[in-house]
């Protein structure tokens, strides 16, 4: 049986003339309200506009899933928006994708500027499919610093101010603002995950899911190469660079010639279709056989390889 203030509330709901923030604050500061008069209004609120931020409060108070449904297909909320619904324990499964996908891009440096509440959301709230991704980002992101250090630290041995080299110029190359800050945000919010108890999936990183085709004669030669610039990098860096650069060409040919070899693509071309360094990068990433992270570390071992080489 429908009480009298049941009644009197759904008299208002039904008012057109009454604004729905209005009625919305009411039935948050009603004690008792039954599932008729919520009904009423998700109806009114899902034949209405309203923002994001004003329909909250009432989905934290209320458990309307149907209603957020209806509002998700209708248009997505912002990301601050998405991370107070993600806590709130709404549409759990599709926030985790979003924001697990914005922190990759993000880490790419092609994603939004700020990623401070990613990384809150995602270690208070994540599951395994959170921690997975940071993984992959942090596996990503090493090598990137540590290639970013390792070739600034060798321009800067082999030039001095004299040259048109000042000590900031390095300083900047090498400590990165974004990487100095993004990195120890990463590490704490995996270690946050892992003290929730969340752990990887079993078929993540912890198996060895991926074949790699090794063609004993280049890898001999890349062993080669990386012994040559472990050797020169103190004395002789331009000549370091240039082994590293050799290095990163086996390498390339490798991943070409495997891909090669793997598809019937006709379009795809083994790695003696390619002239330089640069081409066989251009190829990777036109055919997606590396992510972004590590075709800047190679275009940055190109671009300074090609400096190194030339008369200073």
């Amino acid at each position: 049986m429908t009480s009298i203030a049941d009644k009197a509330l759904l008299r208002r709901i039904q008012n057109k003339d009454n604004k729905l923030e209005t009625l919305i604050f009411t039935v948050m500061r009603t004690l008792e309200v039954s599932d008729l008069v919520l009904e009423a209004l998700d109806h009114r609120i899902a034949s209405s506009f309203i923002s994001w931020s004003d329909l909250l409060p009432y989905l934290q108070k209320h458990s309307r899933n149907k209603l957020f449904e209806i509002f998700c297909k209708r248009f997505s909320p912002n990301r601050f928006d998405a991370a107070e619904l993600f806590k709130i324990g709404y549409g759990k499964e599709y926030f985790e994708d979003r924001f697990c996908r914005e922190l990759y891009d993000t880490s790419n440096g092609n994603g939004l500027g700020m990623y401070s509440y990613l990384f809150e959301a995602l270690s208070e709230h994540g599951g395994p499919k959170s921690l997975e991704m940071m993984e992959v980002i942090k596996h990503e992101l090493f090598p990137v610093i540590k290639t970013n250090r390792i070739v600034a630290d060798a321009i800067r041995d082999g030039f001095s101010e004299e040259n048109g080299f000042s000590d900031a110029e390095f300083k900047q190359l090498i400590d990165d603002k974004f990487y100095s800050d993004f990195l120890p945000r990463l590490e704490s919010a995996i270690e946050l995950l892992r003290l929730r108890g969340i752990q990887l999936p079993d078929d993540s990183l912890n198996n060895e899911n991926i074949s790699i085709q090794q063609h004993s004669g280049r890898v001999k030669r890349v062993k080669y190469y990386m012994k040559k610039t472990v050797e020169l990098l103190p004395m002789h860096p331009s000549e370091a660079l240039n082994n590293m650069r050799k290095a990163a060409e086996a390498i390339c040919k490798d991943v070409l010639d495997a891909a090669f070899q793997a598809s019937s693509n006709p379009n795809r071309k083994p790695a003696a279709a390619f002239f330089s360094l640069e081409d066989m990068i251009n190829r990777m990433r036109e055919d997606g056989l590396i992510p972004s992270s590590i075709e800047n570390c190679l275009s940055s071992l190109q671009s300074f390889g090609n400096f190194a080489s030339h008369d200073q």
